[in-house]
């Protein structure tokens, strides 16, 4: 009975260990000093060419922030690529970067816009200067954001 009380503990031990080990990696994907993070995706739904038509077209975007960009472009870019699926002819996802520094204070924002489908990744560069940068991406039409920091150049 000793036996089974102990192995019994000694589960619920590794247990915890790979619940924190878990917990851990995933905390590291919001916050890091990395060149590129990957967020949560954008969950939404796309709307026509114009960004007041309706479309019946949903899914998400994926976000990647970077600061891995050659000359002659601004270091640090955010990443989307598309994965959508509708019945429309058209489909559209557009919405706005939010960024602020941590380190210098400096905020700003600026819009994007991709073909709903799945299709080849949308970059949008920001200009937000060296340091951490807390991101949120929103869209125009009812969304999921997603947000998260990164280590800008």
């Amino acid at each position: 009975m000793h036996s089974f009380t102990s192995t019994r503990k000694w589960i619920g031990r590794v247990s915890l260990a790979g619940i924190a080990a878990a917990a851990a990696l995933l905390a590291s994907s919001t916050v890091a000093t990395a060149d590129t993070v990957n967020f949560a995706p954008v969950i939404t739904v796309g709307h026509g060419l114009y960004s007041d038509q309706v479309s019946a077209c949903v899914g998400y975007v994926d976000v990647r922030a970077g600061s891995d960009y050659d000359a002659p472009y601004p270091p640090n870019y955010v990443k989307f690529t598309p994965h959508f699926i509708g019945v429309s002819r058209v489909c559209s996802v557009s919405g706005t970067i939010d960024w602020r520094n941590l380190d210098t204070g400096q905020s700003g924002s600026r819009q994007w816009a991709l073909s709903g489908w799945d299709g080849p990744s949308t970059y949008a560069s920001i200009e937000t200067g060296p340091g951490r940068v807390d991101l949120t991406i929103t869209t125009t039409t009812p969304h999921i954001s997603s947000s998260g920091q990164f280590h800008a150049s």
